[in-house]
């Protein structure tokens, strides 16, 4: 059985919590755009949701500096962690079934076949032959389920929206 996929509270009335879930974020659709919004500030509110997501991971990236001597990073910041949240974050508007579904190679698969990433973001997943080695590692690091829920990554993605 196919799930509905809903955008707001009303279309939830007489749907068992199991039959919905809700719509991905889209050019077509992002979550407090009104019904009567135009496709030009739907567009512009996706491009929106997206610059954030892309400045937040940016804020991710980058390492502290020290004054000599090599810049440490810590555990968030070594490729492996990176990668799978990057993964976390791409995947977390995505609905559960193309989660769950998908094994890390076609999911690696799938991100670099993407052009909307930033030139940093790309680097993470050049191809490399230990590219599903590395998601692992990181999936292991954020405690991340099999459908990519993490209270670890959602706590990171907080801290980072603070400053």
């Amino acid at each position: 059985m196919t799930k509905k996929t809903v955008r707001g509270l009303l279309d939830t009335i007489g749907l068992e919590p199991k039959d919905w879930e809700l719509e991905p974020i889209s050019e077509h659709y992002v979550p407090g755009i009104g019904l009567g919004a135009t496709d030009y500030a739907k567009r512009w509110a996706y491009d929106g949701y997206i610059l954030e997501a892309n400045r937040r991971f940016e804020k991710a990236i980058g390492i502290s500096k020290r004054k000599n001597g090599r810049p440490k990073k810590s555990e968030e910041q070594t490729y492996d962690s990176l990668r799978a949240f990057h993964m976390w974050l791409e995947l977390r508007g995505m609905p559960e079934t193309f989660r769950a579904r998908h094994t890390n190679r076609e999911l690696i698969a799938w991100i670099q076949n993407r052009d909307d990433l930033s030139p940093s973001t790309m680097k993470l997943w050049k191809v490399s032959g230990s590219l599903e080695r590395s998601l692992s590692i990181g999936r292991t690091f954020w405690v991340l389920t099999d459908d990519w829920q993490s209270q670890r990554c959602e706590a990171y993605w907080k801290r980072l929206g603070e400053d």
